[in-house]
């Protein structure tokens, strides 16, 4: 066969099939030559070429050989195109290639920010900003979707062993489980807002006039009390030091205070700013205590479970709606009442709940008391005394006098609940006024201590889309989320009062949930190791009812329709855990009463699911509700959250008005 019949053998020659594997792969034995029509041809609009289109089947193919094999590939179905439509005509080949009459269209696939071979991996440094996948932050990692993927498997904490929690895979997904912040969630940036409501500054202006009590200690008094006085019995390490300032150290043996700065000399410490959140490694656990509690159901400071727990929230304290001060709610129970080994020698000395908290503190060096302010029957005045800006800085100097005068470490506001945007704004000032003038008195007296700022705060979505969740958020060290009173004598149905998780089969049982609350939180900002979920010591009762989700008629127990969670189940009562909805209660078919509440197996269940989402830990609402023993909440949900925080309280308050307190109490 000559050279010329080759040649047009080979142009007549059908087009080579390519796998779709490999679509743009060339056989190695094909000789790779450049075709081109001549000048008259191209003119014919009959013998145009269409270029073949080239699905993007390999958009990473190396742009250099996918260049070259196209090329190779057009130029072979070209000759192939012409030699079909004129006959077998023979078609001119070029030895030498001529790129300036080649100029098809070329097909370019989808952009990717990968495309090509691939080559080891680049640093982030070096590689370019238009390639760099965006950065999701952390913050929210649990964000419902419809599909929530997440595990057990995937959490870090070690949860214990003794209960699990129900993986949310096993849930079946409702349309309405996917959080979207909601739009009514107040999130206002601090440049100023049109809204009518906010029409005062953003900020209160307060003079150092304002707080008198914020500065050093009164020299008239003899504050000089022997230091062991205010040392813990048995740290050795503590009674050793001549410094002070040291029983408020976490560690001696560390240059460094527990605030986590570095300190040259004891001004320089003693002068230092107080950091917003100084906290230990590990979980909050804490139970609020009631002074009403030491009457009728005969809890005392002494029966406090104190090495359970890492704060007491002393409730509650009142506020004057004329003039925003805050004061005690019951005198006698705070400061009054003489305990075993107290005598009144003369003198202004403090005694009652407040002296034996303070012995407490002594004792356990972990354990803080926060004074709560409001409550639900309190709230009203609340709102009213802080509803203009003098109430408001009386409020705030009051608030910060009965705490130094009284010992404690904290202040915990239980405004239940902001009603419109007005008083949303009046909570933030507030925080914000607190905060400051807190770090203010620690830093004028050298305390070198933080003080901390809690809220009690709402699980239904009424109250909390109404406050200004963003704006608060900074001023505070913990939400404490009241996850329960989901259902009481309010309702027309039963219902679970503090359940996780809702339920499908059965809405009407579930009227909130605890998860979804969560959610909407951490939508808002709220980082999630500062929420701890609030679990209730008593139980709530519906009489004359078939069950959950159903009518009744009455209620049971007390004038509220409760039950201590001490004294459930009931005797001829079913207890019953849903690990589904997280959440327990009994049920006795005789008298038809129901009772939902948390118990040890459903506290533990929360634990671990405190656990898996991060947050910050538990609290319980009250004291005198628990269990003692092996069915205690408080110590189960301890057991479970592992670790507990660990940061020292405060001993030395230099400007109390009572001589045991700046005296560090001494026996």
């Amino acid at each position: 066969m000559t050279t010329s019949v080759r040649r047009e053998t080979e142009q007549t020659a059908e087009p080579q099939f390519i796998p779709p594997k490999m679509p743009y792969a060339l056989d190695p034995n094909t000789k790779i030559r450049k075709t081109t029509t001549t000048a008259g041809d191209l003119n014919n609009p009959k013998e145009t070429i269409v270029p073949e289109f080239i699905p993007p089947k390999m958009p990473f193919v190396a742009k250099a050989s996918w260049q070259k094999s196209t090329k190779n590939q057009d130029s072979s179905d070209k000759s192939a195109s012409l030699a079909s439509v004129k006959k077998k005509t023979i078609v001119k080949v070029q030895d030498e290639e001529d790129d300036n009459n080649d100029k098809q269209p070329t097909f370019i696939p989808p952009r990717a920010p990968f495309r090509g071979s691939r080559k080891p991996q680049q640093s982030q440094a070096a590689t370019p900003r238009d390639t760099v996948p965006q950065f999701i932050p952390p913050r929210n990692p649990w964000a419902q979707s419809k599909h929530n993927t997440r595990s057990t498997e995937s959490d870090d904490q070690d949860v214990s062993q003794e209960t699990a929690v129900p993986d949310i895979d096993q849930r079946a997904a409702s349309d309405d489980d996917e959080v979207i912040p909601a739009p009514e969630l107040l999130r206002r940036d601090e440049e100023g807002a049109d809204d009518e409501f906010f029409a005062e500054e953003d900020e209160d202006d307060y003079n150092p006039g304002d707080f008198p009590n914020l500065g050093g200690p009164e020299e008239d008094e003899d504050d000089s009390a022997d230091d062991s006085e205010n040392t813990p019995a048995g740290n050795t390490s503590d009674q050793a030091t001549e410094n002070p300032e040291s029983t408020n150290a976490q560690d001696d043996s560390s240059a460094k205070n527990y605030f986590g700065g570095d300190f040259d000399d004891e001004d320089d410490a003693n002068n230092a700013p107080t950091r917003l959140e100084a906290r230990g490694v590990g979980k909050r656990n804490i139970l609020y205590f009631t002074n009403w509690g030491t009457y009728g159901a005969n809890f005392q400071p002494q029966n406090l479970p104190v090495k359970e727990i890492t704060h007491v929230l002393y409730s509650f304290a009142k506020v004057n709606p004329k003039d925003g001060t805050v004061f005690s709610s019951d005198s006698y129970a705070d400061t009054e009442r003489l305990y075993p080994g107290d005598s009144d020698n003369g003198g202004k000395n403090v005694f009652g709940c407040v002296k034996q908290l303070y012995i407490l503190k002594k004792k356990n060096r972990n354990l803080k008391v926060l004074l709560s302010i409001g409550g639900w029957n309190n709230s009203p005045d609340l709102a009213t005394g802080v509803s203009t800006q003098d109430r408001r800085k009386k409020f705030i100097s009051s608030a910060i006098k009965l705490i130094t005068d009284w010992g404690f470490d904290g202040i915990d506001v239980d405004w239940e609940y902001p009603a419109n945007a007005q008083e949303a704004r009046n909570y933030v000032l507030i925080l914000s006024g607190l905060r400051k003038a807190l770090d203010q008195y620690s830093k004028n007296n050298k305390l070198n201590y933080h003080f901390m700022l809690t809220v009690a705060t709402s699980a239904g979505p009424a109250n909390y889309k109404v406050m200004d969740l963003k704006g608060m958020n900074p001023w505070i060290d913990a939400w404490h989320l009241m996850a329960y009173d989901y259902a009481g004598s309010w309702d027309t149905t039963t219902g679970h009062q503090a359940n996780v998780f809702v339920s499908k089969k059965n809405p009407l049982s579930t009227k909130l949930g605890t998860d979804k609350t969560i959610n909407d939180y951490l939508a808002a900002g709220v980082p999630p190791n500062k929420i701890l979920m609030g679990m209730p010591l008593y139980g709530r009762s519906f009489l004359k009812t078939s069950g959950l989700g159903k009518s009744y008629s009455g209620v049971g127990g007390n004038s509220e329709g409760t039950y201590l969670y001490r004294d459930l189940p009931r005797s001829g009562a079913k207890a019953t855990y849903n690990a589904d909805l997280i959440a327990s209660y009994s049920y006795d078919s005789k008298t038809r009463e129901l009772i939902t509440y948390d118990d040890l197996k459903s506290g533990q269940a929360k634990a671990a699911y405190i656990n898996q989402r991060n947050l910050g830990g538990a609290f319980f609402w009250e004291a005198s509700g628990d269990k003692v023993g092996s069915q205690s909440i408080v110590s189960g949900v301890k057991r479970t959250l592992g670790t507990l925080e660990t940061v020292n309280n405060l001993l030395k308050y230099p400007t109390s008005a009572y001589a045991n307190i700046r005296a560090g109490m001494p026996s």
